[in-house]
């Protein structure tokens, strides 16, 4: 991990929860899991993400994202505002804290 990436990694856990994901997990699950442990619920009892967001559509961008630029995605799911990002991490933080 390089330092501008670590910083902005702390950043981020300050205000909520970050998560690395990898292939070895779906992005979906990834995100759900995620806001479960922001939010203090059990994420088979969650509401489906697919009524937040598709999650093959939020799989297959993030499966072809390329290392010429940077892409992330925001939504809000449940009581969160939940950032997916290229290098990896799943980031969420109450949706009160979320501003542009």
């Amino acid at each position: 991990m390089t330092d501008d990436l670590t910083t902005s990694v702390a950043s981020l856990e300050e205000s909520g929860i970050v998560r690395e994901w990898d292939d070895r997990w779906a992005l979906s699950a990834t995100v759900v899991e995620t806001v479960g442990t922001l939010t203090g619920r059990d994420p088979t009892t969650m509401e489906p993400l697919y009524g937040w967001i598709d999650p093959d559509a939020l799989a297959d961008l993030f499966g072809e994202c390329s290392s010429e630029g940077a892409v992330s995605v925001s939504f809000r799911y449940l009581d969160c505002v939940v950032t997916v990002t290229d290098d990896g991490f799943v980031h969420a933080t109450p949706a009160g804290d979320y501003s542009n």
